[in-house]
């Protein structure tokens, strides 16, 4: 099989999740490449948190599913088919590109089926910047007390994926998700945003 340019890799990986609809899609959890895993860090409940590498290139990408858990597994099975495609095909990724994948962000909530860390922290709300609160919203917009946390990067989780980024910092990030109560977009793009409100019923 001939590569694909970096340029067309990286869209055709950044595109894959138009392929798999939101929500559970029946697939089975496969488990690729078991055996080059790279673990980073331990959950709260001492899950290893593992991270994957394909290919060998001075260009990385880093691809993160199941961030949000049980209720976005979709994202991870996600990564476990790119993982699947890495495996089975490594002329599929481009001489110059190395990729890096932690198929379960998020592994407690994998396996108790929950958005959240054990502590009730949400990971997405846990990340430092200049809109965290120790309070803040949730996916479907309802006020929480204590979802990011009681500091930013709090929690065990957010902290090796942290690390691990800023010690690989990677050219490109991918972080799939895909459950939610509202979406994000560019407030010109209104057609764009109105058939994407029609076609998945979120406000």
């Amino acid at each position: 099989m001939k590569p694909l340019s970096r340029r067309t890799f990286l869209a055709h990986t950044a595109g894959a999740a138009a392929g798999l609809a939101a929500g559970a899609l029946g697939l089975p959890r496969t488990a690729a490449a078991e055996s080059s895993a790279n673990v980073v860090g331990m959950t709260q409940l001492e899950a290893p948190m593992n991270v994957y590498r394909f290919g060998s290139g001075p260009m990385r990408l880093f691809i993160m599913g199941g961030q949000h858990g049980g209720p976005e597994y979709n994202t991870v099975q996600l990564a476990r088919m790119l993982m699947d495609r890495f495996d089975s095909e490594p002329a599929y990724i481009p001489d110059r590109v190395s990729v890096w994948v932690m198929p379960e962000g998020n592994p407690d909530g994998v396996q108790r089926d929950s958005r959240q860390y054990v502590s009730g922290v949400d990971p997405n709300r846990n990340w430092g910047g200049p809109g965290w609160d120790t309070d803040a919203a949730d996916s479907n917009g309802r006020f929480t007390p204590g979802l990011g946390g009681p500091a930013p990067f709090s929690e065990r989780e957010t902290q090796a994926t942290a690390n691990f980024i800023w010690d690989l910092w990677p050219h490109y990030t991918i972080n799939y998700h895909s459950v939610g109560g509202f979406m994000f977009g560019d407030r010109k793009s209104t057609r764009l945003n109105s058939s994407h409100v029609s076609e998945s019923r979120m406000p």
